[in-house]
């Protein structure tokens, strides 16, 4: 059904066709439920043969506080003994509102897919734009004639978020509302290795990790793997990382800004682990990097819920660092490779290989989703790290929840960041049932 727009009309009613109202088992006068996102308002139904069988006469003041944006085809389904307009659906996408800037907004655009989105609202806001007390939102949405434009919004059915709200905040947040939040999860590292150790499924997959304690815990696990990794637990875009190596005299110490220094000493040991930890708990891990002419070489894949509500993954890239470097993120990586194409050169597979080897890669990278889900982690759309080694097994380094969105996507082929950008309101849709 549709909207029919009643200018000047009275807020607290709604109109129909008398058979429409037949057809519903309504009767005129009957004080039914309107829906709109989270909000429920009461409106008296009237009579109104102007009106199309397939039209609900409404007022586009919703309610005291909230008006129907009329440039946008709201969908109208009748359910459940009432009213209901939609999708409304919601992405934070910010902590600050005024980091929505018309730029932002405009590369915004490209996460609305068009063929399925001619009806409904989406709207981009961020967390300090909500009012928790009103269950209100400031944003900007999408009209149909391609524009962002501000407005205030009940709390929508779903919200796709990529900022971690608190606990505590999302407790108040959804008091007395039905809204679904999806992706809200903080995935430190040292979380990631405790989730899934246990699990038989992944943690053949896991580089061995623990807790950076002292001098001792990082000569067992030194003397043990010859390259170890020192990580920041709760850092992101490869900040305060290092790599160290195992040498015939001392140890080889190297940071992402490729300074190095070699460490004799227990004591010139004991001393650079204090400072480090000083200013973040840390994690020693396993090292399990795959290099070709100094260079590392490893592989990003995008895994997200789609419209089946099933893990999918969205695509999958090589990366290819600078000679020498520690890690191969954005600013250390020397190229981006199409994954057949880091397979056969880096690797030298064959394309039956290629295609056996990416099966194994997505399978990994979903038992890793399926098994954070199950220990209530709130996933729908993560990008995750891993390495290939001499001998084609998979390890698994990172899973990134609110990973680069920009600069990242944009480096890519058409074809994967478009997908990446738009499968999660594919998702996100099929979770408000319109």
């Amino acid at each position: 059904m549709k909207i029919k727009w009643m200018k000047d009309s009275n807020i607290n009613e709604i109109w129909m066709n008398p058979k429409t109202i037949s057809k519903y088992n309504f009767v005129e006068k009957q004080q039914i439920p309107i829906t709109y996102g989270t909000l429920k308002v009461i409106k008296e139904l009237k009579g109104n043969n102007t009106l199309q069988y397939n039209e609900v006469g409404v007022s586009p003041q919703f309610s005291q506080s909230i008006k129907l944006p009329e440039d946008v085809d709201l969908h109208v389904q009748i359910k459940n003994g009432g009213v209901q307009f939609g999708p409304l659906i919601g992405m934070l996408l910010k902590k600050k509102f005024e980091r929505l800037s018309q730029r932002k907004l405009e590369l915004l655009k490209e996460r609305i897919p068009k063929s399925d989105f001619d009806h409904g609202v989406v709207f981009v806001g961020a967390l300090d734009s909500i009012n928790e007390e009103n269950k209100l939102i400031k944003a900007y949405y999408y009209t149909k004639d391609h524009e962002w434009k501000e407005g205030i919004f009940p709390f929508p059915t779903v919200l796709y978020n990529r900022v971690y709200i608190k606990k505590s905040q999302l407790k108040l947040l959804k008091k007395g509302v039905k809204m679904q939040v999806i992706n809200n999860c903080l995935m430190s590292k040292s979380k990631l290795w405790r989730l899934l150790c246990k699990d038989s499924s992944i943690n053949q997959h896991l580089p061995f990790t623990q807790k950076l304690r002292d001098v001792n815990s990082f000569l067992v696990m030194i003397n043990h793997y010859q390259t170890v990794y020192l990580k920041p637990t709760n850092l992101s875009r490869g900040r305060g990382i290092i790599q160290a190596k195992k040498m015939k005299i001392g140890f080889l110490i190297k940071d992402t800004n490729n300074r190095e220094q070699i460490l004799f000493t227990e004591s010139e040991l004991s001393h650079f682990l204090e400072n480090l930890t000083n200013k973040h708990p840390y994690i020693i891990q396993q090292g399990v990097p795959f290099t070709y002419e100094n260079s590392l070489v490893d592989f990003r894949v995008y895994m997200q819920k789609d419209e089946a509500k099933e893990w999918n993954c969205s695509g999958i890239y090589g990366r290819v660092s600078k000679p020498n470097e520690v890690i191969t993120n954005l600013r250390h990586s020397q190229k981006i490779v199409p994954v057949e194409d880091t397979l056969r050169k880096y690797f030298t597979l064959d394309q039956d290989k290629c295609n056996n080897v990416q099966t194994q890669m997505i399978q990994v990278c979903e038992n890793v989703c399926v098994s954070l889900e199950k220990r209530r982690q709130s996933l729908a759309d993560v990008a995750i790290d891993i390495v290939l080694d001499e001998h084609l097994k998979v390890w698994v380094l990172e899973v990134q929840v609110n990973y680069a969105d920009d600069e990242r996507l944009y480096h890519l082929p058409e074809s994967i960041y478009k997908k990446v950008w738009q499968t999660p309101l594919h998702y996100a849709k099929a979770l408000t049932d319109f």
